[in-house]
């Protein structure tokens, strides 16, 4: 497993991006209509590696005329890996907690990740002006991770089942 590059900590946790990939793209240019809005959405899935201390967060990002919201222009799946240490401290009894904090600075990279991404992949396409708006990793994981929030207070411990953890990358011991 590559080591983290410049790691950081973050509400004592030390961490690191180890790896940052494009899973999958897809653009439809003879579905563009100019002048007619583009509309984005988000979704997303996790993983867990216990042994190397892996959280990976995949980013499925995808736009859509907003009339049309079943037909796709783009989509890219990108998934980003950072390198937790003491990860396995904080799995027990089939939970994993975190500081809820840290999963938004977590998600607020992934986006970024997404967003630079999705520019590269669309140059030259006749999406290639259009930037993947900024938004609040707040707003976004609000959607995501409503169980980490009381009411509009972002909670200072994050707990996730591991049935909430769709894409398990290892069996976690």
């Amino acid at each position: 497993m590559a080591k983290e590059r410049n790691p950081i900590t973050n509400s004592g946790l030390r961490y690191g991006i180890v790896r940052v990939r494009t899973m999958s793209f897809f653009v439809d240019e003879t579905k563009f209509r100019k002048g007619v809005d583009i509309k984005v959405e988000f979704d997303q899935n996790f993983g867990l590696d216990i042994e190397n201390e892996i959280f990976e967060l995949r980013l499925r990002v995808y736009s859509f005329h907003g009339d049309a919201p079943s037909q796709k222009l783009s989509e890219i799946i990108v998934m980003t890996a950072f390198k937790v240490e003491g990860l396995a401290d904080r799995f027990k009894n089939e939970r994993l907690r975190l500081p809820g904090n840290f999963i938004i600075s977590l998600l607020n990279m992934s986006i970024s990740h997404s967003r630079a991404l999705m520019a590269q992949h669309t140059a030259g396409t006749v999406y290639q002006d259009y930037i993947l708006p900024i938004v609040n990793p707040l707003d976004v994981a609000k959607v995501f991770f409503p169980h980490i929030f009381d009411g509009d207070e972002l909670k200072e411990e994050a707990v996730f089942e591991l049935n909430q953890i769709e894409i398990p990358i290892a069996k976690a011991k």
